[in-house]
């Protein structure tokens, strides 16, 4: 069973990476986090122990490991609920479903609803990476307010792309 964890691991990388990303946001962040879950699939496969679940447990590693580096980094806890909505949308597929094309498409779609100065707040955060700091000295916005504000965005975000995934079961 053992070299069946690895490969495992490989199969379910990209969703797991994706996952770690989406709750850390940063990429050299969440790289230590993965590498931290793979340790631990090392660890089961030299024990030889059988996983039952790889996937389901894997991502169970990984929640524990991004509550790790958030009470380390003293950075808050994502909400239980914006957690489960973010795991929802990497467990509840396979990736054979063509969700990642799918969901990417929906997020596209959503950043184009939303106002220039929320899809640059979005950018500024997310694709380039700026600290909330920088951000707030940018913007002339306080660091609460900014906080707040991203906040509302990234649930105004995951409405919409529920609502175009259909997810919610109210369709498009």
């Amino acid at each position: 069973m053992s070299k069946n964890l690895m490969k495992e691991l490989l199969k379910h990388r990209r969703e797991l990476f994706g996952l770690i990303r989406a709750m850390v946001h940063s990429s050299s962040d969440a790289d230590d986090i993965f590498q931290e879950v793979a340790l631990v699939v090392m660890e089961k496969e030299e024990q030889g122990e059988e996983i039952r679940n790889f996937r389901a447990w894997s991502f169970e590693i990984a929640r524990r490991k991004m509550h790790e580096f958030f009470r380390r980094e003293k950075e808050r806890i994502p909400s239980p609920e914006m957690e489960s909505l973010i795991a929802n949308i990497y467990t509840q597929y396979s990736p054979s479903d063509h969700r990642q094309d799918d969901e990417r498409e929906a997020l596209r779609v959503c950043m184009g609803k939303l106002k220039k100065k929320h899809r640059d707040l979005i950018k500024m955060r997310f694709v380039e990476d700026m600290s909330y700091k920088d951000i707030s000295t940018e913007t002339r916005k306080s660091g609460q307010a900014l906080r707040k504000a991203l906040s509302r965005i990234r649930q105004s975000l995951a409405s919409c792309i529920e609502r175009v995934l259909g997810l919610s079961g109210t369709g498009v």
